[in-house]
């Protein structure tokens, strides 16, 4: 194997091109934007703050190896996440929690409800919220319906435009109740963010002289797929060629669309040193934005910065024109991505890496382990 073409110079296409890089491979890699780092790309705006433009990513990982990886482009300081949401006006840790409870109800309401969830779960527990509404204790059972309709049923309508019960059940399954006063949001071992930001990390990732990048070049118009032959440029290629993107799109919609919710923002640049208290604030109620993005609360930066940025965040629709952000989980979108993986392995060299390549919602550091075992089995076969 001696080239290879990665499409996407998100965490996905980065690592792998970096991988088959060192293994002796040129590696062409192809960006439709003019930046780095697909959603993950943050700059630093007029006023000092490193704004990450298409929203808030949080590191977090439990795999060592992932770690180990990332470290060798950045240095990384201790960022643990916290999350408020406002119920009825009242500011309270999200996921849910025993302080939550107790800021939500009166005194003795809530320690007796902090008893009964205790007893019944134990402390500690991480309980989704589905399952609390199961509960065979009528108060639990209670308890469990007011906090899906105050945090996660408007939410989550506003969010997928869906009802929680109509996505598939690990959606709910990521909804905890935490039966603790653990506030974080994350329980990952590693939690931590690049000291420089993200886009200096894929600047070092990428700097390796078996790596050309083509910024603002939309490889669409360069890859096409015929049966089982990949072409590029016009010409059949033999070559790995690795593709990041929206596979729908890739083999010209012939299945029908795959479909993806999308997200607006708008931005605020504000005098004041601080916001709010938190990096993110979730608005489950009748607004229409989901949450408020405080930037500041993400960098290890203490120069000087004058004011802040905030982002009020909407969901919306994803139309084409707009960007794929999430794909919706129901089973019936994965189904129909089932036939386009199946249609798109019939092409031996050609790899899907990502999430929208792979039709699922990945953090981060899985798509980082992801591609590391990804450019493993293309160096493997040695296409």
């Amino acid at each position: 194997m001696r080239q290879a073409v990665v499409v996407g110079a998100g965490f996905s296409g980065a690592v792998v091109a970096r991988l088959l890089a060192e293994a002796g491979c040129r590696v062409t890699v192809y960006e439709k934007r003019d930046s780095l780092g697909g959603n993950c790309y943050d700059y630093t705006a007029e006023n000092g703050v490193l704004v990450q433009k298409y929203g808030p990513h949080l590191f977090h990982t439990r795999s060592e190896a992932v770690m180990s990886f990332l470290r060798r482009f950045a240095d990384f300081f201790p960022y643990r996440h916290h999350v408020l949401g406002s119920i009825d006006g009242v500011l309270v840790p999200v996921p849910f929690n025993l302080t939550s409870l107790k800021a939500l109800f009166p005194p003795e309401a809530a320690a007796a409800l902090r008893d009964e969830l205790v007893e019944a779960y134990g402390y500690g527990a991480r309980v989704p919220v589905i399952r609390l509404r199961q509960s065979g204790n009528p108060r639990l059972r209670e308890l469990g319906a007011y906090i899906y309709e105050k945090l996660y049923l408007h939410y989550t309508e506003k969010q997928w435009r869906q009802r929680l019960e109509e996505l598939e059940p690990e959606v709910g399954g990521r909804v905890p109740v935490h039966i603790s006063h653990e506030d974080g949001y994350f329980s990952d071992p590693f939690q931590c963010m690049p000291e420089e930001g993200f886009t200096a990390l894929f600047r070092n990732m990428l700097d390796h002289p078996g790596i050309t990048l083509r910024l603002s070049t939309d490889a669409l118009g360069l890859v096409r797929v015929e049966g089982e032959t990949l072409f590029f440029n016009g010409t059949p290629c033999g070559c790995p060629v690795v593709w990041t993107g929206c596979l729908d799109q890739l083999l010209d919609y012939k299945l029908g669309a795959l479909p993806y919710r999308s997200l607006a923002f708008r931005y605020e640049n504000l005098p004041e040193a601080r916001f709010q208290s938190c990096g993110v604030m979730n608005y489950p109620g009748a607004e229409e934005y989901t949450r408020i993005i405080e930037f500041k609360h993400f960098t290890a930066r203490s120069g000087p910065a004058q004011g802040t940025t905030i982002a009020y965040e909407y969901p919306c629709d994803y139309d084409r024109e707009n960007i794929p952000y999430y794909p919706i989980p129901k089973r019936q979108n994965h189904a129909l991505y089932g036939h386009y993986r199946a249609e798109a392995s019939r092409c031996r060299n050609l790899y899907l890496a990502g999430r929208l390549a792979e039709y699922r919602y990945c953090n981060m550091d899985e798509a980082v382990q992801a591609a590391l075992k990804l450019a493993d089995r293309i160096l493997r076969e040695g296409r």
